[in-house]
């Protein structure tokens, strides 16, 4: 069984904004880590680990041979990358992810410096009682 995931062209997880599918952290894995993705049949690829633990992944059937998609019935990191670098991944769609992520980071950013300022001023209205 294969679940649909942010990084696949028919995505339809979405974030808080209902537009931008989420970014989870097997797309984050499957973008950050090193692995070597060789073509070994039409559809099929090689997945190589910086370990050196190799799987094979057939994108048409949306299938992994790596103990996450066997035991959890996930799209794994491996058929994530295999996608993308296949080019059948939606590019667009990991760049909306991340820049609502940036967005969503950058506002809590701001939340936080305004709470930071308001007990900066409680501080020093406490310190005039001592």
């Amino acid at each position: 069984m294969s679940v649909a995931h942010p990084l696949a062209i028919d995505a339809t997880d979405t974030t808080d904004d209902e537009h931008t599918p989420a970014l989870d952290d097997r797309d984050r894995r499957a973008l950050l880590e090193a692995m070597a993705v060789d073509p070994i049949a039409p559809e099929m690829y090689s997945v190589r680990k910086a370990g050196g633990t190799e799987y094979v992944v057939d994108i048409d059937g949306g299938a992994c041979t790596c103990p996450d998609f066997q035991y959890r019935e996930v799209e794994c990191k491996h058929l994530r990358r295999a996608r993308l670098e296949a080019g059948e991944g939606n590019v667009d769609i990991a760049a909306a992810q991340i820049e609502t992520a940036i967005g969503a980071a950058d506002e809590l950013i701001d939340d936080l410096a305004a709470r930071r300022a308001d007990l900066l001023r409680l501080r020093a209205a406490l310190a005039r009682f001592d």
